[in-house]
């Protein structure tokens, strides 16, 4: 997402806020990435699991393992599946009696239409927090109802 958009969505002309705009960007992306459990750009990610329990993977969708470590014992990647399982978007992590489990892995962008409704999420959330910016608050600050809904509908892809 570009600060054109950005400035096109709130209907800005003038170039007064530009550095406020782009302060908002990251934080409002990743807010919508919280809200989901979706990731919007391609990133790494490491997570750590302890005890026996299974867990799943915090972000989704899932593209790649890069690596597994088994109580500091790293495991061959033809041996991931004992280790983990695919259920829709997420990945669960099956621990198999080891103390601490270490998964690296690689997450890409949903699908278009996920990505579509995330970039309106996402300047919604910027309108809001460049509309609200002042430091005094006298009401407590909500997500819109139309931000709600574009979250539960990415949710439920």
């Amino acid at each position: 997402m570009t600060l054109l958009e950005v400035k096109s969505h709130l209907n800005i002309l003038h170039d007064d806020d530009d550095t406020l705009l782009l302060s908002l960007l990251n934080p409002a992306q990743a807010q919508v990435e919280n809200d989901t459990d979706t990731v919007l750009t391609n990133s790494t990610y490491t997570d750590t699991f302890f005890d026996e329990s299974e867990y799943i993977l915090a972000k989704k969708p899932v593209s790649q393992v890069i690596s597994i470590l088994a109580d500091e014992v790293s495991i061959l990647l033809s041996d991931a599946q004992i280790y983990l399982k695919q259920v829709g978007n997420s990945c669960v992590v099956m621990p198999r009696n080891h103390k601490k489990l270490v998964v690296q892995y690689r997450c890409e962008p949903a699908r278009y239409q996920t990505l579509a409704i995330a970039r309106q999420a996402t300047l919604m959330l910027i309108a809001s927090m460049y509309l609200n910016r002042e430091a005094v608050v006298t009401v407590q600050q909500k997500h819109s109802p139309m931000y709600i809904n574009l979250i539960y509908a990415m949710r439920d892809e």
